[in-house]
């Protein structure tokens, strides 16, 4: 991920305490450890900006699908016979396959992880089961903090403010609804542009 999960707890932490929030509801271990099917230790360890061991490719994949399939049992109520059932009808495996890939005993190829993450829906599709532990947290944690952080603003709206232009200024010939078309807002922003940026020596402008 482009965003590291120590700025993302960074950022989870200044909205926590801008908005008076309690930090082990919004970051809790078991819940987070639910959404990742990482081990709960590892969820605390990382949110208190800890390094962990990382599992290598198949013992992380493995691991990861045990703990999804056990926790997505417990939720559906289903025994593992009916799982293994769906599983084989959804990939077209054969059931064998199927109750090995469920029971986390052999690790998919690439094409089937893809489809197991898509049947199950799981955010990050086949990276819910392969990312690095922090990579994992990290992508939960990103959709916790658009719950919390100010979406960023509109940059033409911005730029309105900036230059002071109101909403009734862009009323033009008594539209109530302001900017009327595209060409309406390109002589509004041509006229800003004119206003701010001198024009270049040498152009047909001068």
């Amino acid at each position: 991920m482009d965003t590291p999960v120590s700025e993302t707890l960074r950022r989870l932490d200044a909205q926590i305490e801008a908005q008076n929030l309690d930090r082990q509801t919004v970051l809790n271990s078991h819940m987070l450890a639910g959404l990742t099917s990482l081990p709960e230790d590892t969820v605390t360890a990382l949110l208190h900006g800890e390094c962990v061991p990382e599992l290598d490719f198949n013992d992380r994949v493995l691991s990861r699908i045990r703990a999804f399939v056990a926790r997505h049992r417990a939720d559906a109520n289903k025994s593992e016979t009916q799982l293994t059932r769906e599983v084989q009808a959804a990939l077209h495996l054969s059931r064998p396959w199927a109750r090995s890939i469920i029971r986390g005993e052999k690790v998919p190829n690439s094409k089937t992880l893809h489809e197991l993450a898509v049947y199950f829906e799981l955010d990050g599709q086949e990276t819910y089961f392969t990312s690095p532990a922090a990579d994992a947290l990290n992508r939960a944690l990103q959709r916790i903090l658009l719950r919390y952080e100010p979406p960023e603003r509109d940059p033409l709206e911005a730029l309105m403010e900036r230059y002071g232009v109101l909403g009734s200024d862009m009323r033009v010939h008594g539209s109530a609804s302001g900017i009327a078309s595209k060409e309406q807002l390109a002589a509004l922003l041509e006229g800003v542009f004119k206003s701010v940026i001198p024009p270049k020596h040498g152009g047909p402008d001068r």
